[in-house]
């Protein structure tokens, strides 16, 4: 998103903005969608073996995905909510679409090699031309 959003700065100038333009396509990204909903078919069948983080692999092995248990982890949950709130990240099973209250995609960088050297080179860029940036593209 970063680099989309310099895209124009770039095409316009031969100085900083392409350095951190090139810089910010070194960063390789990973989609996640994350679910809030009240559906405990995706925990565990005895409710004793929930846990605030239940882990789902799917049967062949090639995707994971992850419900927290929010009453479980949030003292303000637990205090004001009567039923269960969950958040799944990449669902493996689907909850009921009755029981979603929110469903959102995003992406992130992957911190491997190149994007480490890419974060050395934005942080010797960091505050020309008043652009400071942070979060994941930071050290």
């Amino acid at each position: 998103a970063a680099r989309r959003l310099l895209r124009p700065a770039a095409e316009a100038s031969e100085g900083a903005d392409c350095e951190v333009y090139d810089a910010l396509g070194s960063f390789r990204c990973e989609r996640f969608r994350v679910l809030l909903h009240t559906d405990a078919s995706l925990m565990p069948a005895r409710r004793r073996d929930w846990s605030p983080l239940n882990l789902v692999v799917s049967p062949t092995g090639s995707a994971a995905s992850v419900t927290v248990w929010m009453n479980a982890i949030d003292e303000k949950l637990r205090q004001s909510l009567s039923a269960p709130v969950f958040q799944t990240w990449n669902p493996v099973t689907e909850p009921r679409p009755e029981a979603v209250e929110a469903d959102v995609a995003f992406e992130r960088p992957i911190v491997d090699p190149a994007a480490v050297r890419a974060m050395e080179k934005l942080a010797r860029c960091q505050g020309r031309g008043s652009l400071w940036l942070g979060g994941s593209y930071g050290r």
